[in-house]
């Protein structure tokens, strides 16, 4: 198989492999299946092509490694860092809004989630709530009440 990209293209694919490599093998790692050689081959073979074909943005290290230089390395991480920091915040809107609506659910709600096999609409209203309330004061309000009641979230799955 041939591929024709423009450099800036390329580049663009190997940041998209190198991210989508970072999010795989983080979970591969807790799942104790990370295995570099095999994880990162791809991604490897992309930076040899590259530096080949004169790419900017990588260098090979004395050692012979071939990888993203620091600058390409930091905007990558910057990148990492944003989505994280997205990815944070909406798990705990969902997951505070989730425990409200269990906390606060109708006989009929409930009927309606085993009846149709989603949360019903209310959730976002909560999910709403709590996406205000940390753009406004992030966790600055946000407190552990060891009395709040343990609901069993495994109703809601």
């Amino acid at each position: 198989m041939n591929l024709s990209l423009t450099k800036e293209q390329f580049k663009e694919l190997l940041q998209l492999v190198h991210l989508g490599g970072y999010m795989r093998n983080a979970v591969r790692e807790q799942e104790g299946v990370y295995e570099p050689k095999h994880d990162e081959a791809f991604e490897n073979m992309l930076y040899r092509v590259g530096l080949g074909h004169g790419i900017t943005g990588m260098e090979k290290s004395e050692d012979g490694y071939i990888g993203p230089s620091p600058d390409t390395e930091e905007q990558r991480h910057t990148i990492i860092e944003a989505y994280d920091e997205d990815q944070f915040w909406f798990e705990l809107e969902r997951l505070l809004g989730q425990r409200d609506l269990e906390r606060t659910m109708t006989k009929e709600e409930r009927r309606e989630i085993d009846k149709q096999g989603w949360l019903p609409k209310r959730v976002h209203e909560l999910y709403e709530k709590y996406s205000d309330e940390f753009e406004a004061f992030g966790i600055e309000r946000l407190e552990i009440n060891p009395s709040a009641p343990i609901p069993d979230v495994r109703t809601l799955l």
